[in-house]
């Protein structure tokens, strides 16, 4: 079981046990596979993968399963659990379509993992590390890369200050922890902070038998998979909400981010799709559904975005505004 998800992999493993097939949701390197194998080996007998990253209807689907499950009637190879792996682009027809294949399988059960929620299934939303188990897995992905942070102060708050700029999320922690090897501790917060855009361009360059699968080797490219699912008035949403920097609200970001490509109804379900999509969090504290906030890395992936248009100083002027309008 994995050591900073205990607690969600035995929730997994609980609803498993309680129907044939869930779904763990969440933003782009936040662990959802690892998680999803995790609580498939905790239940016991064969697992195997299908890798749905590139498969667009639900027949694309069943065909991709049914070849990794093997046919029908093998009992004695019969696999125990499915991870169907990075479902997003699914979503019509995808839960049926798992449905009817653990209907034919009886007995299996389903993990599927997506950034982007699917109607009708049971889900379990997977959100970024916290804190202190965020600082503890880049110590343990340190020692892996051969650099084992020093047990000292300093040590500890930089590590604290990378945990934070990259949002708690394993992908980027471990990404991160691997640039030890050719940066010192103290360098690399330095360093993200100076360039916003260096937390998405840290890559994963390990080569060897299994190296990361594309999307994975680096936060862009992780994080792009979600910006290709968005519509182009989500993507123009997500890149003028950068200019927050920190929480906004349903008014505030008509203020500032509305004009005649954007207008008000066209805004409202441009930030539900955005919610959907994992791209855009709902704020805990308050009234549900009043406060909004995009994570630093979907936050810095948006200003990159937003600095190739001719929009960002007019958004920024917009933005200090409604700032300075909000204070008084």
């Amino acid at each position: 079981m994995l050591v900073s998800r205990k607690k969600e992999c035995a929730h997994l493993v609980r609803l498993l046990r309680a129907g044939p097939q869930v779904l763990v949701v969440g933003p782009a390197g936040c662990g959802k596979s690892a998680v999803a194998a995790a609580a498939a080996q905790d239940m016991g007998g064969a697992v195997v993968r299908a890798d749905l990253s590139q498969v667009a209807d639900p027949a694309g689907l069943v065909h991709a399963v049914n070849r990794v499950l093997g046919p029908l009637g093998r009992d004695a190879h019969r696999p125990d659990v499915l991870i169907a792996e990075d479902c997003e682009r699914l979503t019509p027809g995808c839960t049926d379509a798992l449905t009817a294949v653990t209907v034919e399988r009886h007995g299996l059960r389903v993990v599927a993992t997506s950034r982007r929620r699917l109607p009708g299934m049971l889900t379990m939303q997977l959100d970024p590390l916290p804190p202190a188990a965020a600082a503890a897995f880049f110590a343990r992905a340190a020692e892996r890369h051969g650099a084992p942070v020093a047990a000292t102060e300093a040590a500890r708050t930089a590590v604290d200050e990378v945990c934070t700029l990259l949002d708690g999320r394993p992908l980027a922690l471990n990404i991160a922890a691997a640039q030890l090897r050719r940066h010192p501790l103290p360098e690399l917060p330095r360093r993200l902070l100076a360039d916003h855009a260096a937390c998405l361009d840290l890559a994963d360059d390990r080569t060897g038998p299994a190296p990361p699968p594309p999307h994975h080797r680096s936060l862009r490219r992780a994080i792009t998979v979600s910006h290709r699912l968005c519509s182009r008035s989500e993507r123009r949403l997500w890149a003028r909400l950068s200019v927050f920097p920190r929480e906004f609200t349903v008014p505030a970001a008509w203020r500032v981010c509305a004009d005649e490509r954007l207008t008000g109804a066209v805004l409202l379900q441009a930030l539900r799709g955005l919610q959907r999509d994992s791209v855009v969090e709902p704020v805990p504290d308050g009234v549900p559904g009043t406060r909004y906030r995009l994570p630093p890395l979907e936050r810095a992936y948006g200003a990159d975005r937003l600095a190739r248009t001719d929009e960002e100083s007019e958004l920024r002027r917009r933005c200090k505004e409604w700032s300075v309008t909000a204070r008084s």
